[in-house]
């Protein structure tokens, strides 16, 4: 049985198919979309369920603005806002799979709002999505504290953007105002313009390009000068964002010693040099010398010996570990006679010298004890004995002295009883008759 077409199969054929499309709805975010200055950021919108719109107008908005415009397959931004001029476009392959999400590039403070997804001509009780868009303020930073440097050491003015956003493709100018040209570093289509630079920075400022895609906007100035202090400024132009940071250059002093340094023949000594105020010489080249001869020379990150008086081989040394500190004492071994004289250390960089006087003790023989195995010099040795001698001298003397007045005594006494012996002698004996006749 043939089936006729009437004008009620028609028309249930077309609404079918209305119906059928009229199903998706446009569906916006229902969080908040966030951007950070300067970025590309997305705003979602799509049909649900999936529903093929290449063939459809779609119009995104700003409140009253134009924001983007898609009809007949192709953009059409004969009205837009200029605000979003060469900024926006759609993912016109995702279109057939009812993705009509927008990108904006390049994110400005102006952005910032509710957004419509308008699809005009959709059969749907929905045919709009809403999308918010927050803009994070963005920041260009820069080191509020003053930034100190010592002459003839590198330094780095540190400046960053906040939050952190990729930088690689915008113009970074650093400029210091009191100078005439102004412009320090300026980096454009990702390199450095040099013609407009001042010449007085000429190859010695740098910008870390591997960073700017972090927000890292800092420069390096190297080989820092007296005359390079005072206030900068770095700009991104694009972003209409400023910062300043102050450079103070100070300047190290090489101090020696004041007094002599005294050695005896044998010791180690060590020969006092610095940095004043404290600086890092690990880079840098240090010399010490004596009159004329190389004592000891370091540079490049190492001991280079190669020029070193043969008064002095193996026997120089410096303390590497406290060079990032300004320290570049020297160390002498095995003490000579000929190492007497006076001594300089030497930065060239800084155009600086320290002196140092060297006195050696000549008297190296020693006499060592066994109690601690320390020596005493001959001269000390000398002193003892004659100290000892003096002594022992004294004490003859004295015990001489002591017998000669015993033996006096003595000598008293036999003659006291050789006149006792005589008196009795002498004493005439008295006859008994005598007496009697008395």
């Amino acid at each position: 049985m043939e089936m006729k077409s009437t004008p009620f199969i028609h028309f249930f054929l077309c609404s079918l198919i209305v119906n059928l499309a009229g199903e998706s709805d446009v569906i916006g975010s229902h969080e908040p979309v966030k951007a950070t200055l300067g970025q590309d950021v997305i705003l979602p919108c799509h049909l649900e369920p999936p529903f093929d719109v290449s063939t459809l107008t779609v119009e995104w908005k700003q409140g009253e603005k134009h924001v983007h415009r898609y009809r007949s397959g192709v953009d059409d931004q004969a009205g837009q806002d200029k605000n979003y001029t060469n900024r926006t476009s759609l993912f016109h392959e995702e279109m057939t799979r009812g993705n009509i999400s927008l990108k904006l590039t390049k994110v400005t403070e102006l952005d910032a709002g509710n957004y419509t997804c308008h699809v005009p001509k959709l059969h749907s009780q929905v045919r709009r999505g809403n999308v918010t868009l927050t803009v994070e303020q963005l920041e260009l930073i820069c080191s509020k504290k003053p930034i100190v440097a010592l002459a003839g050491d590198g330094v780095i003015l540190p400046c960053h953007l906040e939050p952190p956003i990729d930088a690689d493709l915008e113009t970074v100018v650093w400029t210091r105002p009191d100078l005439n040209p102004e412009y320090i570093h300026y980096h454009q289509d990702g390199r450095l313009n040099s013609d407009i630079q001042n010449p007085s920075y000429y190859f010695r400022t740098r910008l870390f390009v591997d960073e700017l895609k972090n927000g890292n906007v800092s420069v390096k100035i190297f080989k820092v000068k007296l005359s390079d202090a005072g206030e900068y400024k770095c700009s991104l132009p694009s972003m209409q964002k400023e910062a300043s940071i102050q450079l103070t250059v100070d300047e190290s002093d090489v101090i020696g010693s004041h007094e002599p340094v005294k050695a005896t023949v044998g010791q180690d000594v060590i020969l006092p040099c610095h940095l004043g105020p404290p600086s890092d010489v690990s880079t840098l080249t240090v010399e010490w010398r004596q009159d004329e001869k190389q004592v000891h020379l370091y540079r490049s990150g190492t001991d280079n010996l190669a020029g070193q008086d043969e008064n002095y081989k193996d026997r120089t040394s410096l303390f590497h570990e406290e060079m990032s500190r300004g320290n570049i004492s020297l160390k002498l071994t095995k003490v000579t006679e000929r190492d007497a004289g006076n001594y300089t250390c030497f930065v060239p960089r800084l155009v600086k010298r320290g002196k140092v006087t060297l006195i050696v003790d000549h008297d190296q023989e020693k006499i060592l004890t066994p109690a601690d195995g320390r020596g005493f010099s001959r001269g000390a040795v000398v002193g003892i004995v004659f100290g000892i001698l003096v002594i022992v001298g004294i004490g003859l003397f004295v015990w001489k002295k002591y017998r000669k007045t015993e033996q006096n005594a003595g000598d008293g006494g036999g003659r006291q009883e050789d006149e006792e012996d005589n008196n009795q002698v002498n004493i005439p004996l008295n006859d008994p008759g005598d007496n009697a006749d008395n």
